[in-house]
């Protein structure tokens, strides 16, 4: 029997099995060696230049592998991987090294692969991630991760962290919210520490950062981070950035950073769909130990469908009111109704949609529906679209693309720019139309909820 042939079989198969990112990067370059007979078993022995390689594939991919075999009509066959570099020494998860690395590198150690529930809505940007945690500064560099609040972005920068270190603890792993570069930066200026910031940044082998949309309009910050960018992927080191918005749609942000994020990867994350929020409060009750009744849980995920922070936050109000009631009795759906009263509504509320928020602005404003859909920008119309744009994204879940095609076809980018304006406005109480925005907000927002 010929290992080459048998390899390149099994190949096959798991090209089928797994993503490209996954297969590419453990697979691919990898070559069978020989059969070895062991006991009463013949022995595949393949060998991977990756050090990583001879742990982690088993662990990982054992089961596959060895159902490939049988599959092959092979069940009296298994694997062991070699690698080229034997000097490689794998230090586990619990060891007090990575431990001290993972609080250095500002990472939550209950953020990882294994706690984050993958679903059709976050497919490519998990996978994504985990490449990168694989084979940092080699597979997607830099990887950039949008989405809206509370959807796994954090989550996902986190994973990435405690996975490198797990696998490696000697590298130089940070994660950080913009807003800590930002104070960091203006802090070393003060204190004429610049010197000591720059050292610290650009030696490291994996930045992960946070919230990248509040550099915008920060022009010192904003030459700092490009020029700390730039040291960081010259010398292959990893850079995974994520932001509430895709990079052409971060407003006063130096073209050449926003050139930079899509040299890369850019993935985004949209709400989960109703399988998906199952799963995710049924990962989250056996994390805690904790007994709801597959019941209950679909009526949760049936209610809530905002982001995985509202979803996760329910159970805990669904929990915690039902030990108030009676610590002694399993929580049922009539508990869980009264518990989320404020996060479901009442029976007067309908459910509100594109559509319905459309149609709402139109006959507040005596704007047709053909004119809001339309290429057309007089203020009377271009208004009244950024208020429909601006309800769309903070009453429904539905992703940018789908807002854009209830508004004429427009793009994501349109979206969010529409939606911001009127953000601004809100936020401005200096602006001439503040007070007058704030009604028409919130008479449409009474309207739409049936008062």
């Amino acid at each position: 029997m010929d290992p080459k042939v048998i390899y390149s079989e099994i190949q096959k198969l798991l090209q089928q099995e797994l993503m490209p990112i996954t297969y590419n990067g453990w697979f691919q370059d990898m070559e069978a060696v020989e059969i070895r007979d062991q006991d009463d078993r013949h022995v595949l022995v393949l060998e991977s230049a990756n050090p990583l390689a001879k742990e982690l594939i088993p662990q990982k991919f054992g089961d596959l592998i060895q159902k490939c075999f049988t599959m092959l009509n092979y069940p009296d066959f298994t694997f062991e991987i070699l690698s080229t570099d034997e000097s490689y020494k794998p230090v586990r998860e619990d060891s007090d090294l990575v431990r001290e690395n993972k609080t250095r590198a500002n990472l939550n150690p209950r953020y990882t692969f294994e706690t984050f529930v993958e679903g059709t809505h976050n497919k490519l940007a998990y996978h994504s991630c985990l490449a990168v945690a694989d084979f940092p500064g080699n597979t997607y560099n830099p990887l950039f991760i949008w989405s809206d609040s509370g959807l796994g972005k954090t989550h996902l920068l986190h994973a990435i962290g405690n996975h490198v270190l797990e696998n490696d603890p000697t590298k130089n792993v940070l994660y950080v919210p913009s807003e800590t570069f930002i104070n960091e930066l203006i802090n070393s200026i003060s204190s004429g520490k610049t010197d000591a910031f720059r050292e610290k940044y650009r030696q490291i082998d994996v930045l992960l950062i946070d919230d990248i949309q509040f550099l915008g309009n920060k022009e010192a910050t904003q030459d700092e981070f490009f020029h700390t960018f730039n040291t960081l992927y010259n010398a292959n080191k990893q850079i995974v950035i994520c932001s509430d918005r895709p990079p052409e749609a971060i407003e006063h942000l130096a073209e050449r950073i926003r050139s930079r994020f899509k040299w890369g990867l850019t993935v985004d994350i949209q709400s989960p769909d109703y399988e998906t929020r199952v799963a995710i409060l049924k990962k989250k009750i056996e994390q805690n130990n904790i007994h709801v009744d597959m019941e209950v849980l679909s009526y949760i995920a049936d209610h809530i469908n905002s982001n995985i922070r509202d979803l996760e936050g329910a159970l805990t109000r669904v929990e915690a009111y039902g030990k108030l009631q009676n610590p002694d009795t399993d929580i049922t759906i009539d508990i869980a109704s009264q518990a989320l009263k404020d996060y479901t509504g009442n029976d007067l509320k309908k459910t509100i949609t594109c559509q319905r928020i459309i149609e709402c602005v139109c006959e507040y404003f005596s704007v047709t529906q053909e004119d809001m859909q339309s290429k057309k920008k007089p203020q009377n119309i271009a208004y009244p679209r950024q208020i429909a744009m601006y309800l769309c994204r903070k009453l429904t879940t539905d992703p940018l693309k789908t807002i854009g095609q209830a508004l004429g076809g427009r793009d994501h980018t349109t979206i969010m720019h529409g939606a911001d304006r009127i953000t601004s406005d809100l936020k401005n109480i200096h602006a001439p139309n503040n007070e007058e925005l704030s009604r028409t907000i919130n008479d449409i927002e009474r309207r739409l909820n049936g008062e």
